[in-house]
């Protein structure tokens, strides 16, 4: 072999800590990128020990086993060598005590396993590679002395709205001032928080897109180096895109954790859309609606089962003060709950992030299920997936009201994602109120514990943009 012309990429789903199965998936990938002709094959980073392992990854059990499962891959490897990266940083003698385990790149050949290191040059098959485990946009590093050939990123960053064209964007201009070719292997899959899209690509070194893989789906690709392939996929628009991964977050957190169906709470304004979301992640066979108001419209259009179900029984048999709203709320969350559970279905709240940051919830009320799929999602991401979701559901939403308070939406943002005082809101924002302003702010630190206790909110912001808690510092702004 004089040089590397044709190299495959595998996009396969990893589950964390699931060797077994990421083994043979991997496998699958290899075996299908060689018959493709690929002469060098790569994986993600996620590929074998699955996505965000944290404090898995300081046992020594899970290293182990990541191990031995690099061992076994390279006794399946044939001539073509695999790059990918792992966690393994263990020697049978060593005693592991670590505060942080770092994933490294390893470079299988037949019953070889060899260590690289991040971005230096590797000289392999006639060509000059660098490896790294970073992303395009956060790789600033000094030219090299001698030409590379190829630039290959095995990353791992979780999804979010944009981040496509920010990598796209990213490795286009890392192409043209290096004048290598690009290449960008992510992993599919969703953990408790992130969702991971996979959507690998390719420029070349005028930094011209060669290749864009699919979305949410495993899948291999071989790349022959000067020709762009004709099966690149398009990127759909933005609602599409955000619809398709929450459906794809939905399905694979029940998935996951053993549910094949999912109970939904019908009596809060986002409801049709979460069921509908449900409905095109699952099916209507496996999504049932609870209402204690009558709210049974979509049933028909969605095709879903709702159960019409009542607390007034048990509200009965409280007397005196303790009759209130919030009282109702939690009888009702139990019922809900105790439903899905007789039933083995996983119950989901409704809340969103219009909601969740400034505490206008009940908790142990509608806080309660196993997972908030819209948690990270304002009132106007609402109004636009519910439109979205008028043209393949029709009479499920009524007429759609656009968001009543668009400021506080603002107000949060600025507070919770751009992690900006409320001091410096009133001083460069003066179109937002004043009183809406410090009321957010005392709610946003008043309701730092009530958060604490959410279920697992399916995030797509940004990392840069999660929030923390408690932000009481800043009531002294």
């Amino acid at each position: 072999m004089d040089t590397i012309s044709k190299i495959g990429i595998i996009q396969n789903a990893p589950l964390t800590a699931d060797f077994s199965n990421n083994l043979r998936a991997i496998i699958q990938g290899y075996r299908a990128c060689v018959d493709g002709g690929a002469e060098l094959c790569i994986a993600p980073l996620a590929a074998l020990c699955g996505p965000e392992p944290q404090d898995l990854a300081k046992r020594r059990s899970f290293l182990a086993q990541s191990h031995a499962a690099l061992a076994a891959l390279s006794r399946e490897i044939g001539q073509v060598p695999l790059i990918l990266g792992a966690y393994s940083d263990f020697e049978p003698d060593e005693m592991i005590d670590k505060p942080t385990t770092l994933p490294m790149i390893y470079l299988l050949e037949q019953d070889c396993v060899t260590e690289l290191e991040d971005w230096k040059i590797h000289k392999i098959g006639g060509c000059s590679l660098v490896f790294s485990l970073g992303t395009p946009e956060n790789i600033e590093m000094d030219p090299f002395d001698e030409p590379v050939d190829y630039l290959i990123y095995l990353n791992d960053a979780p999804w979010h709205p944009g981040s496509t064209e920010s990598r796209e964007t990213a490795a286009h201009e890392t192409a043209l001032d290096w004048n290598a070719t690009v290449i960008c292997c992510s992993a599919v899959g969703t953990t408790s928080n992130n969702l991971y899209a996979g959507r690998s690509s390719v420029h070349d070194e005028k930094g011209r897109l060669m290749l864009r893989m699919p979305a949410f789906e495993a899948a291999e690709a071989v790349y022959t180096r000067g020709h762009q392939l004709t099966h690149t996929t398009h990127l759909p628009d933005p609602d599409e895109r955000l619809a398709t991964a929450l459906e794809y977050g939905i399905r694979e957190f029940a998935r996951i954790n053993g549910y094949t169906g999912v109970c939904v709470p019908m009596d809060m304004p986002q409801s049709p859309l979460l069921a509908a979301l449900c409905v095109s992640a699952l099916g209507p066979s496996d999504v049932v609606g609870i209402t204690f108001a009558g709210n049974t419209r979509p049933a028909k259009p969605l095709g879903i089962t709702i159960r019409e179900l009542s607390a007034e029984e048990p509200l009965r048999a409280v007397k005196g003060p303790e009759s209130s709203p919030a009282l109702t709320a939690r009888l009702q969350a139990a019922i809900f709950c105790t439903y899905a559970e007789q039933r083995g279905l996983m119950p989901i709240s409704a809340l969103t992030r219009s909601e969740i940051i400034p505490g206008n919830f009940t908790l142990y009320g509608e806080s309660c299920g196993l997972f908030a799929p819209l948690g990270s999602l304002y009132e106007v991401d609402i109004y636009l997936l519910s439109f979205y979701y008028t043209r393949r559901y029709i009479d499920v939403f009524g007429p759609l009201a656009a968001p009543a308070n668009p400021a506080r939406d603002r107000i949060i943002h600025e507070l919770a994602d751009l992690n900006k005082s409320a001091g410096y809101l009133l001083r460069n924002k003066p179109d937002l109120p004043e009183n809406d302003v410090r009321l957010t702010q005392r709610r946003f630190i008043a309701s730092a514990l009530k958060r604490a206790q959410l279920p697992p909110i399916l995030h797509i912001e940004p990392q840069e943009q999660r929030y923390n808690f408690p932000i009481s510092h800043r009531l002294n702004d």
